[in-house]
């Protein structure tokens, strides 16, 4: 069993989770603006990362 890496975390919460298996494609980001997960191998077979979350862009309006 190996480990993959966790994806980035964003503004608004924590990247994918890590994976725990002996191979397998990333964990794909669920909160917006976090990055996907790696993925892990442990032969020559090559597996995709997880795809991040869509980006968030928040407007805040002060008046004067």
């Amino acid at each position: 069993v190996a480990t993959s890496g966790h994806g980035a975390g964003g503004y608004m919460g924590q990247g994918a989770a890590v994976g725990l298996t002996a191979a397998g494609a990333g964990n794909n980001a669920g909160l917006y603006g976090a990055g996907g997960g790696g993925a892990v191998s442990l032969s020559n077979t090559d597996y995709a990362g997880g795809t991040g979350s869509n980006g968030v862009i928040i407007i805040t309006e002060y008046g004067l």
